[in-house]
């Protein structure tokens, strides 16, 4: 059901409407959301397990997601170890593409 939900704007009146919102609820020009990243706990992996063990000393998957104005989810990427660092995480992600 995500991408029922949670999906990228699909032209240009979408992407305007979210940076009108960005602006003018935060005063952040030319920007349609924001990103961030979490670690997401598994137990550990019987494959490679330092790729996952990151630097909050446990086994993670990198979570990444970027939120509108609204706080909904636009975008959302859960596939990087947990060794991965969030730069690596953004410049592997989709939205990264997509930007460029």
């Amino acid at each position: 059901m995500g991408p029922k939900y949670i999906r990228l704007p699909a032209n240009n009146r979408e992407m305007a409407h979210l940076v009108k919102g960005m602006e003018e609820k935060y005063g952040f020009p030319q920007a349609f959301g924001c990103v961030d990243g979490t670690h997401i706990s598994i137990m550990q992996p019987t494959e490679n397990p330092h790729d996952y063990f990151s630097y909050k000393q446990k086994h993670t998957i990198n979570a990444q997601a970027i939120c509108d104005w609204k706080g909904m989810f636009v975008d959302v990427e859960i596939k990087s170890r947990g060794s991965v660092h969030d730069g690596r995480v953004f410049g592997n992600s989709k939205i990264n593409r997509n930007c460029q």
